[in-house]
């Protein structure tokens, strides 16, 4: 039985692995940076375009050669979109994805094909076909068709479909074969750093020592009841937030535990303290 391949280190590819030989994930030789330097002969000043607003977003995801650049609206789209895009296509510029950000992704995420890219697909070929595992050949999928008439401007000027059937791959096949030596990493995405760094503050709480609780500090009595005795127990209710103080004469008061001093309060009688019913604690509490 075929086990699926290991995942490979991103961190390795960017030249940002800490961990070497002790990763638990694959360092993939087709990734590694070093191999900046081995692009083929004739193509050493060779990367793959890495510019936003150069091409649509449709074209840049395909991988596709753009002409949106200097046209107008959706209404006046690139020669892809106009011939392939489709009803409901919206051509416009991609202000930050790359062809150069597209490559890299499609290489991590190639580990069953040693980080290399598959063939460009034909432009005619139907989008989401299926693979039939009984006889091998794919099926279904949603034919690439020209977008509605209706949703261009008069007047459009562009490729044919014709030209464009006949146009070479966007990438030379060197590319497709070792990308890691024409593409560089893709800048950070600002709402995956927010959130990774938030899972490395909650990771490093959980595992910092536990700190020790507060003491619970029991505020003195009121200075303005001296009459009912001496106190001699003053407890805590955490859950209402509230102070009973008990006296030598049998009296008990409650306040709340925020400012017992100024508090109002009402006096309630209990036993006085016996053989039976001693105070607490002992000595007496000095406030």
């Amino acid at each position: 039985m075929d086990h699926p391949p290991k995942q490979s280190c991103k961190l390795f590819a960017e030249g940002k692995c800490a961990y070497g030989q002790r990763c638990l994930r694959v360092h993939h030789h087709n990734l590694d940076p070093a191999r900046r330097g081995d692009k083929a002969k004739g193509y050493e000043d060779y990367d793959v375009p890495n510019e936003p607003g150069k091409a649509c977003s449709r074209c840049v995801q395909q991988l596709r050669p753009c002409d949106k650049e200097g046209r107008g609206g959706v209404d006046d789209p690139c020669s892809e979109c106009r011939h392939f895009g489709g009803p409901g296509c919206k051509c416009v510029l991609a202000p930050k994805n790359t062809y150069n950000n597209v490559v890299w992704h499609l290489m991590i995420n190639q580990p069953h094909f040693d980080h290399k890219l598959a063939a460009q697909r034909s432009r005619d070929e139907p989008i989401g076909r299926k693979l039939d595992k009984a006889t091998g050949q794919s099926t279904g999928g949603n034919p690439q068709i020209p977008m509605p008439d209706k949703d261009v401007k008069p007047g459009w000027r562009g490729k044919t479909k014709e030209q464009l059937l006949a146009e070479d791959d966007l990438l030379p096949a060197c590319v497709r074969e070792l990308p890691r030596a024409y593409v560089v990493p893709p800048p950070v995405d600002e709402n995956r750093k927010r959130k990774a760094d938030f899972y490395k503050q909650l990771e490093s709480s959980r595992s910092g020592p536990a700190s020790a609780p507060a003491p619970m500090m029991i505020p003195p009595p009121p200075s303005s009841i001296s009459e009912l005795g001496r106190c001699v127990r003053a407890t805590m209710d955490v859950v209402k937030n509230l102070v009973i103080y008990e006296y030598d004469t049998g009296a008990q008061i409650t306040i709340p535990a925020q400012n017992p001093q100024t508090h109002p309060f009402k006096i309630a009688r209990t036993n006085a303290p016996s053989a039976q019913n001693p105070a607490f604690p002992h000595p007496p509490p000095s406030f």
